[in-house]
């Protein structure tokens, strides 16, 4: 009984209430936690991923990229655009971007299964398409206001 009573002391009544909302899938603000945060390592499989993410002020968070993105001096996780899901598991990203069509069932399965969060995306290219792209992608990211503020910008010139 002295365990149980240890135990019942370390539990305030706001821990279960995040518990709760913790439990149920919801996002609250138990002390201050955000529903999404930013990644940390990320890793964009398309040069217009790449470039959306650099725009968006996270460029230092990719940790690799596909054979198509020139615009840094990263490592390739792909080769004449196959990927490979060991190149990209070596890579310890918390996010992997990509097109839609580049992502096979297998690799879904194998990044879930590896708890890394995909995120794919169909391109529309027209300017509404590119406006929304990058909403998207500062969605992805947990950093939806600095989509707005980056398409708006874009959207002026």
């Amino acid at each position: 009984m002295k365990d149980v009573n240890r135990i019942n002391r370390r539990w305030r009544p706001g821990r279960q209430v995040c518990l709760a909302f913790l439990f149920l899938g919801m996002s609250g603000g138990c002390g201050g936690a955000h529903a999404q945060r930013p990644p940390g390592r990320v890793i964009t499989l398309s040069s217009a991923l790449t470039e959306t993410v650099q725009a968006l002020g996270y460029g230092q968070a990719i940790v690799a990229t596909d054979v198509t993105s020139v615009t840094v001096a990263l490592p390739r996780v792909s080769r004449n655009r196959q990927l490979s899901p060991e190149s990209l598991l070596s890579f310890a990203p918390d996010l992997v971007l990509a097109p839609e069509a580049d992502v096979t069932r297998e690799l879904r399965f194998q990044l879930k299964a590896a708890g890394i969060r995909l995120v794919t995306f169909r391109q529309e290219y027209s300017v509404k398409g590119a406006l929304r792209f990058i909403g998207e992608v500062a969605d992805a990211l947990g950093d939806p206001a600095k989509g707005k503020a980056v398409a708006a910008q874009a959207g002026e010139r």
